[in-house]
């Protein structure tokens, strides 16, 4: 929970005394008006109101807002604030540690007047009266700077403005339902050196798909997005067409086959060494987090030349969580993050990547430590969690919002609403290009039904369930209609059979989806 205080004409000096919990961020002062930020990590026991203290009788706004999937041990990577004058409020750049931030700039007034939200974020809440507070917020891949934050009140109201950056939580679920896709030698069964892998794999919860490491686009883009990640074992031939497929992937990669390293662009180049630990070089990543700094840990019983260090220039986004001993450092545990630079190119990361410190076909499972397993079992839940792919999906409601399930009979003359969407699971995707043509023998478009939005936050999952599917077509369906002809708004339907949403068409406005959201598209037809 975050609390925001904001006094108006507050006495020098004087502090706002916190509840017994709560912990101060930041306070930022003038003579005309103060605010303090505070926060606590919610219990299972917390009353239905706070009271924060002043020691004066001052008029006074205040809000408690909750925030979820934030990390409970330290929840503000930065934060930053200042006092503005001239009806402008704004606050400094804050820069982040971590991806997937959650930016909350807090914004208060002298009258109480309402702001208008910067454009990239939304609005959280309003406090009026005498004076006031308004939030907002937006989702920040990062890592990074990320520019000042600023808005307008239509007046010259002094203000106070602060921008905080949350944590993400480490909302990994271990031994989760999830499907790791392996990428086979052979074509329809594993060796004996792969099928070990993976029933350590099933044993942590998984469902495993096998992938014949020659498969054709078709089957590899089928693959994927069945996927939460993907296992590239060291038994794969080092030439095949699967390094550089799975380098642009959306889902997390795990690779052993150091030879493929620099077609991943996780680094140049690696070598063997016959040294069968790893020594950790950072516990703060959640891969490593169970385990000692700079103790050195045994991955295999035996010595021989299967374990890999990186000999060579690693990707300047990448994280270095282990090395080998004796080799002058030479990292051997290697990750790149969605967002992160790559080797060899200034593009981002589409997924995370994982580089194991094993590999080639010596590497006997059969050896293998707990650490090593450990270690194995938290890259594959690392990598799992952030899956970037985004897919457009169709679903059709009737026209009070029910879901309509496939085979349902409808009778002529009945209205259905088509509801095409995205869900958005990484960055702000630009410069979409969405087109939908009807069967007009069996629908006729609805004049004035073309309706779009990306207000709601991402779903949970890679799919979104029924439930979520109605909060989207709920928001969709709020909005006006939009101009079916062609213009900045987005959208048209050509008067035949197309509908279309972004500039395709030469002339229509240019639609993106933001980060971690929703964007929907609605229309309605009847049948014929």
């Amino acid at each position: 929970m975050i609390a925001v205080v904001t006094i108006l004409s507050p006495d020098n000096g004087l502090t706002v005394a916190a509840p017994s919990g709560w912990v101060h961020i930041r306070q930022d002062f003038s003579n005309n008006i103060s605010q303090d930020l505070f926060y606590k990590v919610v219990t299972a026991t917390e009353p239905t109101s706070y009271n924060f203290n002043y020691g004066q009788s001052k008029d006074v706004a205040g809000t408690i807002a909750s925030f979820w999937q934030v990390d409970t041990t330290t929840p503000i990577d930065d934060n930053s604030g200042q006092y503005n004058t001239g009806g402008t409020p704004s606050a400094p750049e804050v820069t982040t540690t971590v991806s997937d931030t959650l930016l909350v700039f807090f914004v208060g007034v002298t009258d109480g007047g309402s702001v208008n939200p910067p454009n990239t974020m939304i609005e959280l809440w309003h406090a009026s009266g005498t004076t006031g507070n308004q939030g907002f917020s937006e989702a920040f891949s990062g890592p990074g700077t990320t520019g000042a934050r600023s808005s307008t009140t239509g007046n010259e109201n002094n203000t106070i403005g602060q921008l905080i950056a949350l944590r993400p939580a480490n909302d990994i679920t271990p031994g989760s339902a999830g499907t790791v896709m392996f990428i086979t030698r052979n074509n329809g069964s594993y060796t004996s050196f792969e099928q070990l892998r993976v029933n350590h794999i099933e044993s942590w919860g998984y469902s495993v798909l096998p992938l014949y490491e020659n498969a054709s686009d078709p089957e590899y883009d089928a693959a994927i997005s069945q996927s939460d990640a993907a296992y590239i074992s060291a038994n794969v031939n080092a030439n095949s067409s699967n390094s550089d497929y799975m380098r642009n992937s959306c889902i997390g990669v795990l690779n052993e086959e150091a030879t493929l390293i620099d077609n991943l662009w996780l680094a140049s180049s690696a070598t063997t060494t016959s040294n069968p630990q790893i020594e950790i070089w950072n516990n703060s990543p959640y891969i490593t987090q169970p385990f000692t700094l700079a103790e050195r840990y045994p991955l295999f019983l035996v010595s021989s030349n299967v374990y890999y260090r990186i000999n060579g220039t690693i990707a300047p986004g990448a994280e270095i969580l282990g090395v080998t001993p004796a080799t002058g450092g030479d990292p051997n545990l290697l990750t790149l993050d969605v967002g992160a630079t790559a080797y060899n190119t200034s593009l981002p990361s589409r997924g995370r990547r994982v580089e194991l410190p094993w590999g080639n076909s010596n590497a006997d499972f059969t050896q293998v430590t707990a650490s090593g397993l450990q270690l194995m079992k938290r890259s594959l839940e690392w990598a799992a969690q952030k899956n970037t792919c985004s897919f457009l999906y169709k679903r059709a409601f009737s026209s009070d919002g029910t879901p309509i399930i496939n085979s349902s009979s409808l009778p002529t003359g009945s209205e259905i609403k088509f509801l095409l969407y995205i869900n958005n699971k990484g960055a702000l995707i630009s410069d979409i290009n969405v087109l939908d043509v009807l069967d007009t023998t069996t629908f006729s478009y609805v004049e004035n039904s073309l309706k779009m939005d990306n207000t709601v936050g991402e779903c949970a999952a890679n799919t979104c369930t029924t439930f979520e599917e109605g909060l989207i077509f709920s928001a969709v369906d709020d909005n006006l209609p939009l101009d079916k002809s062609i213009n900045n708004d987005g959208v048209l339907y050509d008067d035949i059979s197309t509908i279309e949403a972004g500039e395709g068409t030469a002339g229509n406005g240019q639609v993106n989806v933001n980060a971690n959201s929703v964007w929907a598209l609605l229309f309605s037809v009847t049948i014929n």
